[in-house]
């Protein structure tokens, strides 16, 4: 669910799947302001017996702290990428505004769930039309052309995620 109000946007999500035959559950919510810069994250997840929950906020500057301790690796990134959602990919797309054939690489806070790693991933998002972005990561050279509504958020992400049954948010 996305909400906003003066301050920006909230999105609230819950995801539930299985992944090597336990069931995963992943609860996360994202304060973001209206230019689309990350403000806060938290993600709660359970895989099988295992619980655990992260709390990160930025300025809005990329600078960041995690659990309410400074993170000087993670500076300089501006959004964060949750493997387990394609919504994710939308943080940067609707803050970059990119024009067509424009293209931009950034850094993310990369959130490996269930596994629970975190590290610096690098990204380039390619604006291939209106409703059309190459991804790719530039880290591991996977690459995916994702495509989004009217406003921006991911509809299709290849072999992924499509989105079904909704009207445009």
């Amino acid at each position: 669910m996305i909400t906003t109000n003066a301050a920006g946007y909230f999105i609230n999500s819950q995801l539930t799947g299985s992944f090597d035959n336990k069931i995963m559950r992943i609860d996360y919510q994202l304060q973001l302001d209206h230019l689309w810069n990350t403000l806060s994250v938290i993600a709660n997840s359970r895989y099988g017996e295992h619980v655990n929950a992260l709390s990160f906020t930025s300025d809005g500057n990329g600078n960041w702290t995690f659990n309410g301790k400074p993170v000087p690796e993670f500076a300089g990134c501006m959004d964060v990428d949750i493997s387990v959602t394609p919504f994710t990919n939308t943080l940067p797309i609707n803050r970059l505004k990119l024009n067509i054939n424009d293209r931009q690489q950034i850094k993310v806070v990369y959130i490996n769930l269930p596994s629970e790693e975190l590290n610096v991933m690098e990204q380039r998002y390619t604006k291939i039309s209106d409703a059309e972005y190459l991804y790719q990561n530039v880290t591991s050279k996977f690459e995916a052309l994702i495509s989004t509504d009217k406003n921006g958020i991911v509809i299709n992400y290849p072999g992924i995620f499509e989105r079904i049954g909704v009207e445009d948010l």
